[in-house]
């Protein structure tokens, strides 16, 4: 059981090293990678949106319109200023 332990523990080591080493990497490039992939996420979501929007009849969009409307208010007034 022992010589089990002790040979678990240089691989740990070794998988902390590369851990410490990111957890000092510069934050701010951490902050903007957050940033740019919330950024992707969004750009996908508006094709997606559009994509729907085509293939929908309008008075379905409309109904999908209101419905985005009631679930997120804050978030539609905000994007048409």
């Amino acid at each position: 059981k022992h010589s089990h332990e002790s040979s678990k523990e240089p691989s740990f080591k070794m998988i902390k090293g590369p851990l410490r080493s990111l957890a000092f990497l510069d934050s701010g490039y951490v902050v903007r990678h957050k940033i740019s992939q919330r950024k992707l996420r969004e750009r996908k979501r508006q094709k997606l949106k559009v994509e729907l929007q085509q293939q929908m009849h309008p008075w379905m969009n409309g109904l999908r319109e209101l419905h985005i409307l009631n679930r997120f208010p804050t978030c539609r007034r905000r994007r048409s200023e």
